[in-house]
């Protein structure tokens, strides 16, 4: 796919995006497909790269950002995690 495309893009927001609620030219738009449910720490290291502006857009990396490896979970496994647990010592 071509990589200047929004086939070949996406956002991770730590804050509300608004401005992706909107429908673009032609009524397209953005979904959100996906949630975080483990590895925040990486999420902050993304959030904490310096941004600019290219080609017009703003907020985007001043430096290559690679993410090597994702795993798409089903919606029952990411509950699992996403519990708080709780031990012994939560019951007195």
């Amino acid at each position: 796919s071509n990589p200047n495309s929004a086939t070949a893009q996406f956002f991770i927001n730590v804050k509300d995006n608004t401005s992706l609620d909107q429908p673009i030219s032609g009524g397209a738009g953005y979904a959100v497909f996906g949630k975080v449910v483990a590895g925040m720490d990486v999420v902050d290291k993304i959030k904490a790269v310096r941004t600019g502006i290219n080609n017009g857009m703003r907020d985007v990396p001043v430096s290559t950002i690679t993410i090597e490896k994702t795993s798409i979970i089903s919606k029952d496994d990411a509950m699992k995690i996403m519990k708080p647990k709780t031990d012994a010592s939560d019951k007195k």
